[in-house]
């Protein structure tokens, strides 16, 4: 079985890992073979012998790298050789050449760390090949018994013990390293955000949370996926209230993760309908997002204690400026006018108002494209373009693959072009890298349906319609329902095909406006948009057939 890959990202440009396949690399092209003890290390027999060790140090090393550290890495590495080498000459004896021990304590402390990976790997049979993914630590424990099965039936020229060796070097590594405990914690985390993500299987995911906590209580994002996991399911929503305030709090006391807390903060209000906590936890977290640049989420979690729940005193005027600042900086002028009417209201008598005044009036709108550029601008658009294509080729060339590619082809050209290969290896990575990215991007589109960023009215549109859709459920609360129409219909003026908005619009047609023609329209048009196997959608059809039975009724009572 032949490793091709894992599942597992890279977390950081493993640079420990590709500086030593360019050693090795070098070496081979030097024709270095010196068995001496640290010579060996970067010593390779033949190319098979070289590509082999180099594609397990990559796809084992490139991500465990990043995941314990590099200066741990590199530690290890020189351990697992050591170990190898003196398990090597204690049992098998002699000299020997190549990075196998070194490379096996690299496998064995990957299954102790990251044992729950998958690999894919690729199994001949016969003329053909196969792919499938396989556990990680079934995988190695294949080729570690492998490797004892052949140090005692083979007689050959392979250095089986120093593979034995380095392996359990590793092995060892791991355990006493508590590796394995990092290693449960990030399989619990992962596996859980990605049921969450899905949607099914969100008791297990709790369940794995809460033994992730039991090892990491003070960890917020597990305390922040905790309270996603509650609420989604429905089940224990005061026990994802807990989380989320938890989260936030953990969040708000990392000078460098405040911002953090804001966010979780505004996650929360539209998790509980806009019920907010107490002021001045609300106050601070929405002044991290403010220094953060966040300005709309800064609104939306100050936007309670303007709308509905008043706050008297010194803060509460602050709240009002902080809601108010955030609302001209964000480019949400309607709201930062409405937040001066409230201010005015509530502080009439304040000072700061007519300075309030004069900023909302003097707020001038982001320039749109189409408006012609300034001279200024014209001149420096060739510098712009000059800084992304400088900003793309340090993109490329920090790539991994980039940097891999330059390690693999660099030996074959050199030897057929010379000197020139250089730029031959060079100009070949950068257009492998190039293009592997460019794929990837195109398949992620198709796959996730994404393939660029978010612009800026993109964003500004989906923030409307987040806050009109809370908008709509306070004044559901309330009983105003000619506001809650006025809400749904706001939402699908910036997207028609936004299925909780219709569907909320024809129950509101349907339950308390008493327009049952308008409530069909939605309902026809919701069940156009639900998922087919949804229940969503099952109810939709029963709420139709309701409509249409209720209508046949009247219409046969009006004629009688």
């Amino acid at each position: 079985m032949l490793p091709l890959g894992t599942n597992l990202k890279i977390k950081k440009v493993p640079y420990v890992t590709i500086s030593l396949i360019a050693l090795n690399v070098l070496f081979y092209i030097l024709d270095l073979k010196d068995p001496r003890f640290f010579y060996s290390l970067f010593s390779h027999a033949n190319f098979p012998h070289l590509f082999g060790n180099m594609l397990f140090l990559w796809i084992f090393g490139s991500t465990l790298e990043g995941r314990i550290g590099w200066k741990q890495f590199l530690f290890f590495y020189l351990l697992s050789y050591i170990g190898a080498k003196s398990l090597f000459l204690v049992i098998q004896g002699g000299k020997s050449i190549g990075a196998s021990g070194a490379i096996s304590g690299v496998m064995g402390l990957y299954l102790v760390r990251c044992h729950y990976a998958k690999v894919t790997t690729m199994v001949p049979i016969g003329l053909m090949f196969f792919r499938f993914q396989i556990n990680a630590k079934w995988l190695l424990l294949f080729w570690l018994t492998r490797d004892v099965y052949h140090a005692y039936t083979t007689v050959d020229f392979i250095a089986q013990w120093s593979h034995i060796g380095g392996f359990f070097t590793g092995i060892i590594i791991g355990f006493l390293g508590s590796y394995g405990t990092e290693g449960r914690k990030e399989h619990l985390y992962e596996s859980s955000v990605e049921a969450i993500e899905r949607g099914v299987g969100l008791d297990e995911a709790e369940k794995n949370l809460q033994k992730a906590l039991e090892m990491e209580p003070h960890n917020p994002e597990l305390h922040l996926q905790l309270a996603r996991a509650c609420v989604d399911s429905s089940k224990g929503c005061e026990k994802g209230k807990k989380h989320y305030l938890k989260s936030a709090q953990l969040y708000y006391q990392n000078e460098m993760t405040k911002s953090m807390s804001g966010e979780v903060l505004a996650e929360y209000l539209h998790a509980f309908d806009n019920n907010p906590i107490s002021p001045a936890t609300h106050f601070k977290c929405a002044n991290a997002l403010y220094k953060a640049f966040d300005y709309k989420k800064a609104v939306i979690v100050l936007e309670p204690f303007i709308t509905e729940h008043p706050v008297k005193g010194g803060l509460g005027e602050q709240v009002i400026r902080l809601y108010i600042r955030s609302a001209i900086k964000g480019g949400l002028i309607d709201l930062a006018k409405y937040g001066h009417e409230v201010y005015l209201q509530r502080f009439p008598e304040s000072p700061f108002l007519e300075k309030i005044g004069k900023a909302i009036e003097s707020y001038k709108p982001p320039r749109i494209s189409g408006v012609e550029a300034t001279e200024s601008e014209t001149l420096s658009a060739p510098m712009n373009i000059l800084s992304r294509m400088l900003s793309r080729i340090n993109e490329i060339t920090s790539d991994p693959m980039y940097m891999l590619l330059v390690s693999l082809t660099l030996y074959f050209s050199l030897a057929f072009f010379g000197i020139y290969g250089l730029f031959f290896t060079i100009s070949l990575a950068f257009l492998g890298t190039l293009i592997s990215d460019s794929v990837g991007s195109f398949f992620g589109m198709i796959f996730t349906g994404t393939g660029k960023e978010m612009t800026d009215a993109e964003a500004e549109q989906e923030f409307n319609i987040k806050m009109n859709m809370e908008k709509a459920n306070r004044n559901a609360i309330n009983g105003d329902y000619n506001k809650v129409e006025m809400n749904y219909l706001e939402v699908l003026k910036h997207d028609d095909n936004h299925l909780d908005a219709r569907h909320g619009l024809a129950k509101l047609y349907c339950d308390h406006l008493n327009n049952g023609p308008e409530a069909l329209k939605h309902f026809k048009i919701a069940s156009r948009l639900a998922p087919d196997t949804s229940m969503l959608k099952e109810s939709i059809l029963q709420e139709i057939k309701n409509l249409v039975k209720n209508s046949a009724i009247k219409t046969k009572s009006d004629n009688i």
